[in-house]
């Protein structure tokens, strides 16, 4: 239900609308069929189709647009007050687009395991499958206030059809919760909860398609598992009343011995100023590490308009960005054309969506940059000045990310800091292991080693 229209999922897989039709939002596209699942939000709508793409219709989002090419995806979410939506994937990970002005589009890094999704108008939940939730977004009046587990007791133990609680928020977040645990051994299983119900769904960590014969109990055993083995299984629970499946959950297989998601850096990331007397700024990075080897996918962005929705006053109006080999530029970027690549790439790695697709941001995905050092200049189109943050992402998937995998090994920066300014180095470390990390501030050994003037004396 949106806030000016509605939809309906017909049982032949083809949705109606009707209602409010301003933004488009109830002109259903003509070719849209196998249709499982619907979204409406405040002048969008949104459809989850049985292959597993998603279909949105409605307003085009000034921001966060809809990332094209969406596919994976097991559930849709959005609302009657909201302008924007979020997808839950088969693999546990979530993706957002449209309006991000609270950052509720911008879904925690390192956000998995999710199982189920919720939106409100200015915030989003997700529901993990270890029974916690998480929220992003605003957090007025509360709505981040995320309470611990003090449910009340499950449906099963209550009057059938009475209100769990009288506030609507921890209403639905125990609801998420009991839907997703399982059941106290000792209870029975009463008519009150057919149809059938998914106490917990299968955790990634056996396939969807192919039927295991006989395999009805309790818990799904493999022996001699091969990579032929690995896929998305799921489970199908079936009563008089009906079927449900669970959500699925994605299996990898990993040759023995082989550790997989270290601790490591997965973002790094300079935020400073372009200045009439200090025109450019240079960013340093090595990407390898002992004993690694091959190629990794890198995202580089120079963000400077897409700054100001997080107060940043003065933004560099037009970055451009360059990346160096030695002396030879192997990519380079301007304005980063908005395109559905390089939206999927941000929204893959956990970064902050650009405002617009027309926003002089600067971006460049590098879907396999070789082992080496290399070097990052930022500047101003036309001698802008102003404001800019340059970021390098890590953009391996965590499952393919094993010992031998190349690394972010470091980021450096040599920049003058003038009266009043402010150098600021951020750095994210990933994977299920800690990691330990040497940070300096060097000033008067580049005078005393290397010779350069106006050194920082402090």
């Amino acid at each position: 239900m949106g806030i000016y229209h509605a939809l309906a999922l017909k049982n032949d897989g083809t949705v109606s609308g009707w209602g409010s039709n301003g933004s488009g939002q109830i002109t259903v596209p003509t070719t849209l069929t196998n249709v499982v699942a619907i979204a409406a939000g405040s002048l969008l709508s949104v459809g989850l189709k049985s292959d597993g793409t998603v279909v949105h219709w409605g307003r085009n989002p000034t921001n966060g647009a809809f990332p094209t090419g969406l596919s994976g995806v097991t559930a849709v979410a959005s609302n009657g007050g909201a302008t924007h939506a979020l997808a839950l994937k088969s693999d546990g990970t979530v993706v957002a687009w449209g309006n991000n002005a609270n950052m509720q589009s911008t879904v925690p890094a390192g956000l998995r395991d999710v199982v189920a999704i919720a939106v409100g108008n200015f915030h989003s939940l997700a529901l993990k499958v270890d029974g916690t939730v998480v929220g992003w977004g605003s957090a007025l009046a509360g709505k981040l206030d995320i309470p611990p587990s003090h449910c009340p007791a499950p449906p099963h133990l209550q009057p059938a059809l009475r209100p769990v609680s009288r506030s609507p928020g921890r209403a639905f977040i125990c609801w998420l919760r009991r839907m997703h645990r399982p059941l106290p051994p000792a209870a029975p299983r009463p008519s009150v909860l057919r149809p059938p119900a998914v106490a917990r769904s299968p955790v990634n960590g056996a396939k969807t398609g192919s039927r295991f014969p006989g395999a009805t109990a309790n818990a799904l055993s493999l022996a001699n598992v091969s990579a032929a083995n690995a896929a998305a299984y799921d489970v199908v629970v079936t009563d008089a009343t009906g079927t449900l499946t669970s959500f699925p959950a994605r299996l990898s297989v990993v040759p023995a011995g082989t550790p997989t998601n270290p601790g490591r850096l997965i973002n790094l990331s300079i935020l400073t100023s372009v200045t009439a007397a200090d025109p450019l700024f240079t960013l340093g990075t090595v990407l390898g590490g002992a004993g690694t080897s091959g190629a990794k996918p890198l995202l580089v962005r120079a963000a400077g308009p897409s700054l100001s929705p997080f107060g940043v006053g003065g933004p560099l109006a037009d970055p451009k960005l360059e990346m160096f080999s030695g002396q030879t530029v192997v990519s380079a970027n301007d304005n980063w054309g908005g395109t559905a690549a390089l939206s999927n790439a941000f929204a893959q790695v956990g970064a902050f969506p650009y405002t617009g697709v027309t926003s002089r941001d600067a971006a460049v995905d590098n879907a396999a940059q070789a082992a080496a050092n290399y070097t990052v200049q930022v500047s101003g189109v036309g001698g802008a000045t102003g404001t800019v943050i340059a970021e390098l992402y890590d953009a391996t998937a965590s499952g393919a990310f094993t010992t031998k995998t190349p690394r972010l090994v470091n980021v450096s920066v040599l920049k003058q800091i003038g009266a009043g300014e402010t150098l600021t180095a951020g750095f994210v470390v990933g994977g299920a292991t800690a990691k330990q990390i040497l940070i300096r501030a060097v000033g008067p050994t580049l005078g005393t080693a290397f010779g350069i003037p106006g050194v920082m004396a402090d």
